[in-house]
């Protein structure tokens, strides 16, 4: 690829990239003037995100027309560099999508005008369909995290809501410096049942929700369990701890639980930074653990347990593929709860035979432990399983890999450490008094509505009766969640 610039008839610099012109040779200027002028736009955007704007020309104009709006560049190449400076932030096409997302989140990716400068489409053609391909899977996934969000928010802020009413003990993890362990429930957590119960003293021992019953059934206990879903199947996952009250719970406020658990086990309160979950435990004053919020609960135990030590992190049972029969190992609470409806005209196998076909989440979820930068220190951990999916930046490894990582002279775990102040609400009169001032904030709507929040404000005539019909459905929304845990009746 041959860039060349040049001086255009009007004294303005001009470029070409191969011979293909990415700027007039004449007047520069007026040409980006009328791309932007040109730009079609039916609402109201917060970002504009210009795919390789080259010398970025058409930045005094996209300011001009779109005042309210922050402008951004994606850069095919990195000639144009020294003219980053004119925009809020520049991206480049390696891993643009998760860039993208982490960037903007899902209701700024969906408040953004996307814009193409049209002669680096002919000038970068691979770069440029990379790029598009890309931004079709950041708004993909944000739109479907919004779907979620909808779906789910009045279930989340019930459950948030119960978790600050029958919470008892709070507590938080001191840092430590030996190897983490982390189980999922993929097949490959049974090749390692053996070597864990072995080593057992030797790390630090985190189940996600899912795995909690393998473990137990086959007589290990974790240090921590990390439980994240809002919904009721996460729920039934929980369903082995109702015995164990000494296993510490991590738990977000949003993620469903049994009242009896979050009352009698010591839980570690995860905070996301955000929502109404958030701003729920900083009134009760409940401190907290920070934590990545992710698609699946492994993404954030990963987290989690790369912030509690400064060792390693070995996942088993890491497996994010589809497989024949059962996708993950025995016993499992869902397959307990599911195979009682199984009979001879709807059997077993009928209703498993899902697991042997591509899933769309689990690709999602392979592309984010794929992308993400660990910093060389997660490890996907086994006694030599075959797995069917390859996680580029999760190296595979055996236990004797595990066993040369160990320095017993100088381990040190981590510590769950109880929270000594007194930080519960002193009862149901506090978190009414929080829900009904929360409920006239700006912030609610988003939370409570948050594909209507994001259409109101992309509109670009907001009339009073609009104003009215989505203060009806906030309205409306307070009062099932109200209903929904029985509130005037505590």
């Amino acid at each position: 690829m041959s860039v060349t610039f040049s001086i255009s008839s009007d004294g303005n610099k001009t470029c070409a990239v191969n011979n293909i012109r990415l700027h007039s040779a004449y007047n520069p200027i007026k040409e980006a003037e009328r791309f932007v002028a040109n730009i079609e736009c039916d609402f109201n955007p917060i970002s504009i995100i210009v795919t390789e704007p080259a010398l970025s020309y058409c930045i005094p104009f996209l300011k001009s027309r779109f005042k309210n709006a922050k402008c951004y560049a994606v850069r095919f190449s990195c000639d144009f560099d020294f003219v980053n400076s004119n925009w809020d932030a520049v991206f480049y096409t390696k891993n643009l999508s998760e860039k993208l997302f982490s960037f903007f989140g899902e209701e700024g990716l969906l408040q953004t005008l996307f814009v193409s400068w049209t002669a680096s489409q002919k000038a970068f053609p691979n770069e440029y369909d990379l790029c598009w391909e890309q931004i079709k899977r950041a708004l993909q996934k944000s739109r479907d995290v919004l779907a979620t969000r909808s779906y789910f928010s009045k279930r989340w802020a019930k459950n948030s809501l119960r978790f600050a009413f029958f919470s008892k003990q709070f507590a938080q993890i001191t840092k430590g410096n030996c190897p983490v362990v982390i189980c999922a429930s993929g097949q490959s957590l049974k090749t390692s049942l053996k070597s864990i119960k072995e080593r057992r003293s030797h790390f630090f021992l985190i189940a996600v929700s899912s795995a909690i019953s393998v473990l137990i059934s086959n007589g290990i206990f974790p240090d921590l369990c990390v439980s994240t879903d809002g919904g009721f199947w996460a729920k039934l996952h929980l369903k082995k701890i109702l015995k164990y009250n000494s296993i510490p719970l991590s738990l977000s406020p949003e993620s469903a639980c049994f009242a009896k658990i979050l009352s009698e086990n010591t839980i570690i309160p995860l905070s996301y930074s955000d929502g109404f979950a958030e701003d729920t435990l900083n009134y009760l004053k409940i401190k907290t653990q920070s934590a990545m919020r992710n698609g699946t609960v492994s993404g954030t135990a990963a987290d989690i347990a790369l912030k509690i030590t400064s060792g390693n992190v070995f996942f088993c049972g890491l497996d994010l593929a589809n497989s024949n029969g059962f996708s993950h190992t025995e016993p499992n609470e869902l397959e307990n709860y599911n195979s009682t409806g199984d009979f001879r005209f709807s059997t077993k196998e009928t209703r498993i035979v899902s697991g042997n076909f591509s899933s769309g989440a689990l690709n999602l979820y392979r592309d984010w432990f794929s992308s993400y930068d660990f910093k060389n220190r997660l490890f996907r951990l086994s006694n030599n399983f075959s797995y069917c999916a390859e996680l580029k930046n999760v190296p595979s490894v055996n236990w004797d890999f595990f066993d040369s990582q160990l320095d017993s002279k100088s381990q040190i775990l981590p510590k769950i450490t109880l929270q000594t102040e007194n930080c519960l609400k002193e009862n149901l009169n506090n978190l009414k008094n929080f829900l009904n001032n929360y409920t006239k904030s700006e912030n609610w709507v988003k939370e409570a509505l948050p594909a209507e929040a994001i259409a109101f404000s992309r509109s670009l005539s907001n009339s009073e009766e609009k104003g009215k019909r989505l203060q009806q459905k906030k309205d409306e929304y307070l009062c099932d969640i109200k209903r929904a845990i029985k509130w005037e009746q505590k």
